[in-house]
This record gives structure tokens, sequence and C-alpha cells, in this order.
């Protein structure tokens, strides 16, 4: 309980002195944005959005009081269930996606799958373990079989067709339809939950447009169809040095909701409500709530000293040095607190790994420059079980004369590859 107390105690300091001005300076941004565009209400995606929502209604309550900020319950999983029956081949793509720890099951599990039908499934797939990791090589193979199987596509459409009308009731009722422009807040990185929320409420006869407020994007929306997505910090062309100091696992982490995910919708009570999955982790929770509460109390000073002009480019100057310092620099007693907290890749949270698993401090020669090369030009696997969620916050454990060599290695790699995919 001692050392838990110490954590929440540099939670308390780290989270005003390094989250909070990044977060305001975010949410200032957001609001400046739609106000030029007229937009009169935000949704704040649920859940990277929960202290962003907090921000942003005391921001609003002072210098923006014509605008209305609403949280909206929702997930990759609780938008994308209800959509797979009515985007055809692409809805086998996004299933079939390759993430960092899969297992069959875990597979299966994104298209809400119960047991008994994961069991069938894998018997039918002549899969053995359902609980196996797979490799890549296991994983393609895997992913092949579900594309020809009969059993599996009928029971995404079965799913995914009692998904539909509990989440366009849940987004219905929260008003989402009712505008001429849907403008949502969340932190970005491929825009899939912008699409989602698209292709439903096109479904559902809305004929207006989206436009979504990003902290950063990866990559380019799918379509224009899918609407504006506008960034504060980085997107795909533009914001490289940003970039290769910035770890979007890590900023999710620092932008953790008390709450679980949403699972989908169901109605109760008069109304429909979001069906919330449990919370990982106590000691996380007690790490978010302690972290939530820093931002809000820097907030609280953001928002009294205010000087009414916002500038994005000093803006992005403060973030870049408290982003560099906490990402790239982290000390070793807050590489520890935030390998407290419990990350997911997955769409469906079926595990949970920590962003400084001690599994990678035994492997990280791997992640120098050279021997990551000759992986890719030999197809040389990796000795570990599953790729570094926080590379920096795993180098802070090392002696102080070898973290420079590491960070030089791991720096020059995401230059390279950056500059391989402009």
């Amino acid at each position: 309980m001692q050392e838990t107390d110490k954590l929440l105690a540099l939670m308390d300091k780290y989270s005003y002195d390094i989250i909070g001005p990044i977060m305001c300076e975010y949410t200032m941004w957001i609001l400046t944005e739609a106000k030029k565009r007229g937009i009169k209400k935000l949704y704040f995606l649920a859940r990277d959005g929960y202290t962003l929502f907090g921000i942003a209604k005391m921001l609003c309550s002072r210098y923006f009081p014509e605008t209305e900020c609403r949280y909206l319950c929702c997930s990759r999983y609780s938008l994308r269930i209800p959509s797979y029956h009515l985007i055809g081949e692409e809805a086998l793509d996004l299933l079939l996606m390759k993430g960092c720890y899969l297992t069959p099951k875990s597979v299966l599990q994104r298209a809400g799958l119960d047991d008994a039908e994961v069991g069938e499934i894998c018997r039918q797939t002549g899969t053995e373990n359902e609980n196996a990791v797979l490799s890549d090589g296991e994983f393609y193979a895997f992913a092949e079989k579900l594309r020809e199987n009969k059993t599996y596509i009928e029971l995404i459409k079965k799913y995914s067709e009692a998904a539909y009308e509990p989440a366009i009731n849940y987004l219905k009722q929260e008003k989402l339809l009712d505008d001429d422009v849907i403008a949502v807040a969340d932190s970005g990185w491929t825009g899939t939950m912008q699409r989602s929320l698209r292709i439903l409420a096109e479904s559902a006869g809305y004929k207006g447009r989206i436009v979504g407020f990003y902290f950063g994007m990866y990559t380019e929306p799918k379509e224009e169809a899918d609407g504006e997505y506008l960034t504060f910090y980085f997107d795909r062309k533009k914001g490289m040095k940003r970039k290769v100091m910035f770890n979007n696992n890590l900023f999710e982490c620092m932008l953790s909701a008390p709450h679980g995910m949403t699972m989908g919708y169901k109605y109760n009570n008069g109304k429909y409500v979001p069906i919330l999955s449990e919370y990982p982790d106590n000691e996380m929770r007690l790490l978010t709530e302690h972290q939530n509460a820093g931002v809000l109390k820097y907030a609280e000073k953001y928002s009294e000293t205010y000087d009414g002009n916002f500038d994005h480019g000093s803006s992005l100057k403060k973030c870049y040095g408290l982003l560099k310092r906490a990402m790239v620099y982290p000390e070793y007693n807050e590489a520890e607190m935030y390998g407290r907290f419990m990350f997911c890749d997955d769409v469906t949270e079926s595990y949970y790994l920590s962003p400084t698993d001690s599994e990678m401090k035994d492997v990280l020669k791997e992640y120098l420059i050279v021997p990551r090369v000759m992986r890719k030009i030999f197809h040389i696997k990796s000795k570990a079980s599953s790729k570094p969620l926080w590379l920096y916050g795993i180098i802070a454990a090392k002696p102080t004369r070898t973290r420079w060599w590491y960070r030089a290695n791991i720096a020059g790699w995401d230059i390279l590859r950056l500059l391989l995919k402009k």
C-alpha cells in the first residue's frame, strides 16, 4: 500500500505539471476551431475523450458559452459490430486485422461470438488450441480459413444485425443525428470510429456531414464521404519531428477513463444505455482517478489565466517540449507508474499488456536499428511474444550510461520508417 501511495502522489504532481498543460492546449484548440466553423455541439468520444470532456466543460462555461459539450459512450467495438452487416467485405478486413497478442479466441470474439461458437469455428477450421498466441504466419493462415468459413460469416451478420437497433437508438437518443454537422473529438490515429459513425448515421437516413477533431492521425481517411479530419499535433504528411518523439500508446494511458469499455447498448428503464466492461485493475483505476483530478486542477488554473488569444504555433511548441520530456526521457519512477496501466490494442480488450512489459527488457537489443533492419530484410522472427508498447519507458530501467544509445537507435528507426512511408 505504501508503494501505491507513492505512485498516487507522483501522479498528482505529474498530471498537473505535464498532462494538464498538454490536454488543455489540445482542448482549447478543439473549441477554438469548432467556433471558427460555427459548430455549437461537440461529442467527446469515450474513453479517450473523458478527460477532454471535463476540461471542455470548464472552458466552455467561461469562454465558449454557446458550445454544448456531450460525452458519447462508444468504442471501436460498439460501433463496428452494428455496422458489419452494412459494409460487406470491409467487415472481414476489420475483423481480421493483425494485432500484437492475438489468439484464435480473441480474433473470433471481435465479431461477438460466444464460447460455444468459438469452439465450433475452431473445430471447423482445424484449430486445436483456441487460446494459443498466434505467430504472424499462423494468424494469416487462420484469417484465410475464416474468410472461407460460411458459419463464421453468418455469425458476423447475426450479431451485427442484433446490435444495430440498440446502437442507432442510442445515437438518436444522444441527439447525434439532429444537426447538419456531427462534430466529434477524440485522440485519433486511424479515424475508424468516425467512419463507423458515418456509416451508422447514413444507414439511419442522416444527410449531414461529419467533422472530427484529433490530436494526431497516422493515416489518410479511407474515403471522402467519411468527412473532415482535423489534427492538432500531426497527420500523415505533417509534423514528422513531433511523430518521432510521440507514443500513442502512452498518450492513451494519459487519457484513461475511470470506467470500462463500451461493449454495446441495451434498453433499460425507458432509455438506451451503454453496456460497460469491468475495469481491468483497481490500482489502475486509482491512478486514473488521480490523473484526471490533477489534470482538472490544472485546467482550473488554465481557465483563470487564459488571455483569450489562442496561438496554435506556440501551443505546438509547448506540447512538443512536454511530450518529448514525458515520452522519450521519462524518469524511472514515471515509467514504473505507467507500467501499472493495463493497455490493449485490440477492439475486444480480451488481453492486457503493460506499457513497460518486463519481458521486453530482455529483448531490448532486438530493437536496435541494425537488428530491426536485418529482420525486415531476411524476415527473421522476433524473440518477443508481443511488440513493445513504449520502448522509451522500458529503456528508463536501463543504466544511465546506455540509455542514450538505445534512444538514438529507436529515434533513428522511427525516422527511417516515416521517411520510407512518404
